[in-house]
C-alpha cells in the first residue's frame, strides 16, 4: 500500500485525470442506459439483423433507393408511429434504425415502448460502405 501512496503523492494529475476519465465513463453508461437505445457499428448491426432484427430507413426516398442495407424498410419519420404496430407484427422486439432523425425517433420509440431492443447505426451508411458491407438499390423488398 504504501508503493500506491508514494505513487499518488508523486502523480497527483495522473490520479485525477483517472478520476475524471471514471467519471466520464459512468456518466456515459448511466446517459445511454437512460436513452434506451445504442449506437451500432456495422458489425454489431449486421449481428442483430442476423438476430432478426427489423431494419429501418428513416431518409428520403431517394437516397433509400440509391443505396439502403439489405432487407431494409423504408419509413419516412413522418410514418413511422401509424406503421410500427404492424411492422412489429412481423419481427421480435428489435429494431435497427438508420437516417439523420434516427437518435430522435428512438428517444421517442423508447419513450412508448420501452420494451424493444433499439439500436442506430453509427454515422448513418458511412461505417458501412468504409468496412465494404453490401448496399441494395431499388425499391422495398415487401
Amino acid at each position: 500500500m504504501s508503493r500506491l501512496n508514494l505513487f499518488i503523492h508523486a502523480h497527483p494529475w495522473l490520479v485525477a485525470a483517472l478520476g475524471v476519465v471514471l467519471v466520464l465513463l459512468v456518466v456515459d453508461e448511466i446517459d445511454r442506459r437512460r436513452r434506451g437505445f445504442r449506437a451500432l457499428g456495422p458489425h454489431e448491426a449486421v449481428r442483430r439483423i442476423n438476430a432478426g432484427a427489423l431494419v429501418l430507413d428513416l431518409r428520403a426516398r431517394s437516397a433509400y433507393e440509391s443505396g439502403h442495407v439489405a432487407h431494409a424498410l423504408h419509413v419516412p419519420p413522418a410514418e413511422l408511429d401509424d406503421r410500427l404496430p404492424a411492422l412489429l407484427k412481423k419481427s421480435p422486439p428489435g429494431l435497427v434504425l438508420y437516417g439523420a432523425e434516427a437518435s430522435r425517433l428512438a428517444r421517442r420509440l423508447h419513450a412508448r415502448h420501452p420494451e424493444l431492443e433499439l439500436g442506430i447505426l453509427a454515422h448513418e451508411l458511412a461505417d458501412w460502405k468504409a468496412e465494404h458491407l453490401p448496399l441494395v438499390r431499388g425499391k422495398d423488398p415487401v
